[in-house]
């Protein structure tokens, strides 16, 4: 086998698998690597993307780098491999992660095995994230509300403590539902299999309704207030369903409508009768009255009507006044013959 071009090969396909985590190890020699081994290189490791922080951006929480080096007859023989903490894990942690590579090392002896390294170690941190197993606190941050979280307590020993809405009674079926997944797993990394099981638990228990003692009294009500309004605002968007009994309803309602209106005309007609009979027309019947003789009555008529009337009595008042002065004129005796007198007599005495 050609060695160094296998590991060529899986150096590129690295590359081209991991452009921004994969780069060129710089730092010293671990003092347990043999003397003969290839470049050094580093991974950065964060959580696996499904079960990471919901924000992308944020920094997560655990993080941690795969230091590898090709021995020369690699991969018939283990790569010389070291973990170091970036963020959150303490010697502990890391000694039981690199326990785990190296049983994946000795599962993949004589093939390419360095892509398989990162993913193993990979899940491990995302196990280790999810079930809260670092030993420092910097990791450990608050549990959801509304979540079960798992704690450790020693050696292959767990806790399920409530957070919201759990009573003893399910704590006690959640973690009987996980001693059957240890008993499945001994042999084998669990944690993460724990970890999901407890979701799953959690899920089923939520969608099965609600939990009698250990149920929460205000999220109930809260649940059945956005139902109640969720199904207000459902009939405001399509109106009210057309049923039988609806139409039915709505028929009588409407018949009792016309009936009544055609009592009402007839009282209406009577009343006029009436008035005939007594010799008064209605304003009605004199109206259709003038109609049918071809007069047309309208109130700009009327009182173009009173306009006119107005002019005419006011024009005949006028001749009537001129009449009577002409009348006063021709009475005035005004004696110029007495005043041509009197003119003679002023002029004689001034001669």
């Amino acid at each position: 086998m050609d060695y160094e071009s296998e590991q060529a090969m899986e150096l590129e396909a690295l590359q081209a698998i991991f452009p921004d985590d994969l780069e060129e190890f710089e730092g010293n020699t671990p003092a347990d690597w043999p003397q003969q081994h290839g470049k050094m290189w580093a991974v950065n490791i964060n959580p696996s993307a499904e079960v990471g922080a919901d924000d992308e951006d944020a920094e997560p929480e655990l993080q941690m780098q795969l230091v590898f080096a090709h021995t020369p007859t690699y991969p018939d023989e283990p790569p010389c491999i070291r973990l170091r903490s970036v963020r959150g894990l303490g010697d502990a942690e890391l000694a039981e992660a690199t326990a785990e590579l190296q049983q994946h090392i000795a599962d993949s002896m004589g093939m390419a095995m360095i892509y398989n390294l990162v993913t193993a170690a990979q899940e491990w941190l995302a196990a280790a994230a999810q079930a809260g197993l670092a030993g420092g606190a910097s990791h450990r941050g608050a549990v959801p509300a509304g979540e079960c979280s798992s704690t450790g307590l020693g050696q292959g020993g767990q806790q399920l403590r409530s957070v919201r809405g759990l009573g003893d009674a399910e704590l006690a079926e959640a973690t009987a539902e996980l001693q059957q997944h240890i008993a499945d797993s001994m042999g084998m990394a669990m944690i993460y299999n724990l970890v999901t099981a407890a979701q799953e638990w959690l899920a089923a228990r939520l969608a099965a309704g609600p939990a009698g003692s250990g149920l929460d009294p205000e999220a109930e009500e809260r649940r059945k207030r956005d139902e109640a309004e969720a199904a207000r605002a459902a009939a405001r968007a399509h109106g009210t369903p057309v049923t039988a009994e609806l139409f039915e309803a709505w028929r009588k309602k409407f018949e009792a409508e016309q009936a009544l209106a055609k009592v009402q005309l007839g009282e209406g007609s009577k009343a006029a009768a009436d008035g005939a009979a007594a010799g008064r027309m209605s304003g009605k019947a004199w109206f259709l009255a003038q109609m049918a003789a071809g007069k047309v009555v309208s109130e700009s008529s009327e009182e173009e009507d009173g306009e006119e009337d107005g002019e005419e009595d006011a024009y005949e008042g006028d001749g009537e006044e001129e009449l009577l002065d002409d009348d006063e004129d021709e009475d005035i005796d005004y004696e110029d013959d007495d005043d041509d007198g009197l003119l003679d007599e002023y002029l004689a005495s001034k001669a």
